[in-house]
């Protein structure tokens, strides 16, 4: 999803900066998704383990919201990976580069 170029914003023909806000939101909603979605794998994955003897590591709901909230943070990942795509297409289109990071355009 990133480029592999510096970006020099003072060389840019065609910048959008909306268009580039866009990319830049929808990568770094696409991290935190990551990340959310590997939380609530590991919480499912250690839904039977023990603390101490009788002690569970997780507690039920806690287990059980993790199962509920899965689905709906992987469709949320696929959204913002469209909304990459989609804005990487138009960005391709007016022939804009591609930040390095979702943090190299300062707003």
């Amino acid at each position: 999803m990133n480029a592999t170029a510096q970006v020099d914003l003072a060389t840019v023909t065609a910048f959008d900066a909306r268009l580039g806000d866009a990319w830049r939101i929808n990568c770094q909603e696409v991290a935190e998704s990551i990340r959310f979605c590997r939380q609530y794998m590991k919480t499912i994955a250690e839904a039977d383990e023990m603390l101490t003897p009788t002690v569970r590591l997780h507690r039920t709901d806690t287990v059980e919201q993790a199962k509920r909230l899965l689905p709906w943070r992987l469709s949320l990942y696929l959204e913002h990976v469209k909304g990459v795509s989609l804005a990487e297409a138009r960005m391709d289109a007016i022939g804009m580069p591609y930040a390095l990071s979702s943090d190299d355009w300062r707003a």
